[in-house]
């Protein structure tokens, strides 16, 4: 997946936006989608293809315009209130996503890839407390390197 715009709503209206560059050069990015997201967004296309007027230009998830912001929020909070569970705003899932990162053991040069960060600074800086400090952890590891004197 290329990530080289963003959708920004115009201040002040509901329904207009604009496609911008991202805040930073490393926020143009390809990241590798996963099997399930992949095989998902294919399917989607492939129902969205059966309709009359449907064209390459197209966009997927807003059809004739693509989803802002706020048009998620409120996508966002439509579901939780059906699901009667409280609305988590939408760019938590981003924490949540640099969290599971971190915790699975990813290094941080690579989180800050993933994210678009512009530098590795700015992800510790955001998420420093998540990555493990276990000072036995790095006294194992140099006792397993067997380095003498």
């Amino acid at each position: 997946m290329s990530i080289t715009k963003q959708s920004n709503s115009v201040k002040d209206s509901q329904k207009y936006y604009e496609l911008t560059h991202p805040k930073t050069s490393k926020g143009i990015r390809t990241l590798p989608l996963t099997e399930v997201l992949y095989n998902d967004l294919v399917n989607l296309y492939n129902e969205k293809k059966k309709y009359y007027g449907f064209n390459d230009k197209l966009f997927i998830f807003g059809e004739h315009e693509p989803l802002t912001f706020g048009m998620m929020s409120r996508i966002n909070g439509r579901i939780a209130k059906n699901a009667d569970i409280r609305r988590i705003p939408l760019h938590y899932f981003r924490h949540s996503c640099a969290s599971l990162l971190i915790n699975t053991g990813q290094p941080v040069t690579t989180v800050t890839k993933y994210l678009g960060h512009a530098s590795t600074k700015e992800t510790l800086d955001t998420y420093a407390h998540m990555f493990p400090n276990n000072l036995t952890d790095v006294k194992n590891t140099m006792d397993n390197l067997n380095l003498s004197i």
